[in-house]
């Protein structure tokens, strides 16, 4: 995102493997549009559907999400008409369909508050309504499926008009096929915008991070969290999980300082923190596990 004026300048690029910008997407590499970007979701055939807080990507409309085709342009796609073109993440499903969620309270003019189901052919699926699900600021930032494929949904951010005291997080529930809270599932109340689904079938999520069992209750909190709420990582979904199960991410309130927790949460005290020296400090806005573990 680049930083023009009043408003975010979404940008969106492709980097070769050598990590320079691929001159063959959108224009000159770039894809310009207003707003935020806030999940890029690659499809089998090369192109990307990019979600976000994003009324116009690339000069055209885009109510909340748009696609771009491999080379960069926008394609036609028929997403549904959303109140408020916010959408947070989306989810495919194993049988075509998605659960999109973002900060909007009506789908194609039907009342869906906050998250909705599309079929195939992205119309709205009738069946689900996950509204009785939040209070009316909780904003849902990952969605997962879980081990059994049952839908994980957590949320750290808010949306309201005003100020709040003390708002409850949307936190991590499970939800049934039609779109209400699963009763056996016991909801975390942690801020959770990390989601996780571990081989054995347990949860990471929360800030702090904690590890949960399959069925919302606490097994193992991590050990050096910094404190709650957005404190600590923020925002946590910077988190990376590397391929020996261990996680990365920022823990300090400035973002400067990186951490890496082994997969049981104790602190790994063999992890050198890069970002020591005086002179350079940056923030971290952004990190990604490579397959050799790097």
């Amino acid at each position: 995102t680049r930083m023009g004026g009043i408003a975010p300048t979404p940008l969106v690029g492709r980097l070769t493997r050598d990590g320079r910008l691929d001159a063959g997407f959108g224009t000159g590499g770039l894809v310009e549009g207003d707003g935020r970007v806030e999940d890029l979701l690659p499809q089998r055939d090369g192109s990307v559907w990019v979600v976000g807080s994003i009324p116009q990507l690339a000069g055209s409309k885009a109510s909340g999400m748009a696609e771009l085709s491999p080379d960069g342009q926008r394609t036609a796609r028929n997403f549904p008409e959303l109140d408020s073109p916010s959408v947070t993440t989306a989810l495919a499903l194993p049988n075509g369909q998605w659960i999109i969620a973002g900060r909007f309270s009506q789908v194609n003019g039907v009342p869906r508050f906050r998250m909705a189901r599309l079929n195939s052919d992205l119309s709205l699926d009738p069946k689900f309504d996950a509204s009785a699900s939040f209070e009316p600021w909780q904003v849902v930032d990952v969605l997962a499926l879980d081990a059994q494929g049952r839908l994980l949904a957590a949320g750290a951010s808010f949306a309201a008009e005003g100020g709040l005291t003390n708002p409850v997080p949307y936190g991590l529930a499970r939800l049934l096929p039609n779109g209400t809270l699963d009763p056996e599932f016991q909801r975390v109340p942690a801020w959770g915008r990390t989601l996780f689904v571990e081989p054995d079938g347990s949860l990471i999520t929360g800030l702090p991070l904690q590890r949960w069992s399959p069925n919302g209750r606490i097994m193992t909190p991590f050990l050096g969290n910094l404190g709650t709420g957005y404190l600590g990582v923020e925002p946590d979904h910077r988190l990376v999980r590397l391929t020996d199960g261990s996680f990365v991410g920022p823990y300090d309130l400035d973002g400067v300082r990186l951490r890496r927790w082994l997969p049981e949460g104790q602190v790994d005290e063999l992890f050198e923190n890069p970002f020591t020296e005086q002179g350079f400090r940056p923030r971290v806005a952004a990190a990604a596990a490579l397959p050799d573990g790097s």
